[in-house]
């Protein structure tokens, strides 16, 4: 196996396990407004800094999520590090859009319904590695990726680190519950598509963000 070929493997990999440790809009023309009048309540709860844990895949590699969140919009960076520790990093996936949270959830206890739209996906390479990975057939197949220079993913995604392009999948119909500190979306499916009502998850993840 080449390097283009394992780095593609592992970063797929860290992508796909971060988002079902609970990482909104992990899915993939700018895409309509999402609807607003949510529960001000449910909203408002949402709003703030959220990091997660230092999540290690296998023992060369490590991930984290940081989310932060308004009245009306949200942000997410995902960090892909070259190190098990979350030390050196490696490349970082950001989202964000608007988002808005609808009803109580009717099969989760707690949990209200979300939808959480994309309007500008970027990625930053953090090292010639990186840079290379990226440019790659391999990465998002989109050459010169530069280190420490965000590259807009919006309009042809990446499937290297697992992202649509936003018109195939303007945003995620997730979950949302908030416990105190902290926060749970709902538990993703193998395919990360949440990109329909239809595809909302059933049940929470196990993992959690938490307010900083």
């Amino acid at each position: 196996m080449n390097l283009s070929t394992l780095l593609a493997s592992r970063l797929a990999r860290a992508f796909v396990l971060t988002c079902s440790a609970g990482l909104a809009a992990c899915g993939g023309a700018t895409p309509a407004p999402v609807a607003s009048g949510a529960p001000p309540a449910a909203s408002q709860s949402l709003v703030g800094h959220w990091t997660g844990a230092c999540s290690p895949m296998g023992a060369t590699q490590g991930s984290t999520v940081t989310f932060d969140i308004t009245a009306a919009n949200w942000a997410i960076d995902f960090d892909v590090f070259g190190d098990a520790a979350c030390t050196a990093k490696f490349a970082t996936v950001h989202i964000e859009g608007p988002y808005a949270i609808g009803a109580a959830s009717s099969v989760v206890a707690g949990a209200h319904d979300a939808k959480f739209g994309f309007s500008k996906k970027t990625i930053t390479a953090h090292v010639d590695a990186a840079a290379q990975f990226l440019s790659s057939a391999n990465g998002c197949a989109l050459p010169g990726f530069a280190v420490g220079v965000a590259r807009d993913i919006s309009v042809t995604g990446c499937a290297g680190m697992g992202q649509r392009p936003i018109a195939a999948c303007e945003a995620d119909y997730d979950l949302a519950h908030v416990e105190g500190d902290r926060l749970t979306f709902g538990a993703r499916p193998a395919d990360n598509d949440l990109c329909t009502p239809a595809k909302r998850p059933a049940a929470l993840s196990k993992s959690s963000v938490t307010r900083r």
